[in-house]
Formats: structure tokens, C-alpha cells, sequence
């Protein structure tokens, strides 16, 4: 996907359960994403600028239907709270 501009936010990464890592805090003025389709179980992985992520699983990845660029855009807009600059 193309890149698109945001306002600027910084976005706090929380340490990983496993590994004993600090927090990090990102400051993001653009977007870029990549996403992987696992239909059979239902779950979509959405990583964004290569460092922060999440996923669309069960119910809400049905409720998606056939989605496109646009529809995750939208999504990466209202989990992280960016505003399209």
C-alpha cells in the first residue's frame, strides 16, 4: 500500500509478554501497512510500518467481508486514532 500522511501521534509500544523489552514510544507522521489473510481461521494480521500491528479475528474478520485497501485504511485510522493529514 501506498504511504499516507497522518497527523502527527505519538504511539506508546508496550514490552512483549515474553521477552522482558522496555516501552517504546513512536512518533508517526505517515502510514504504510501490509497485511496477512488467513481465511481459515478467520484472522487478519495487520502490521503497520513495520513495527506496530494487530489483528481482526472471528466475528468482526466475517463482518469485513471482501475488503479493501480502503477498508483497512480505515481501520488502522480508528485503532491507533490517526487523523488522515
Amino acid at each position: 500500500m501506498n504511504k499516507i500522511n497522518v497527523e502527527p501521534k505519538s504511539i506508546t509500544i508496550s514490552a512483549e509478554r515474553t521477552i522482558t523489552v522496555p516501552e517504546r514510544t513512536l512518533n508517526v507522521e505517515s502510514v504504510q501497512w501490509n497485511t496477512i489473510d488467513d481465511s481459515f481461521a478467520k484472522r487478519l494480521v495487520i502490521r503497520v510500518n513495520g513495527q506496530l500491528g494487530f489483528n481482526i479475528e472471528g466475528a468482526e474478520y466475517e463482518a469485513l467481508g471482501q475488503w479493501t485497501d480502503e477498508d483497512i485504511k480505515l481501520q488502522i485510522l480508528a485503532h491507533y486514532g490517526f487523523i488522515e493529514a
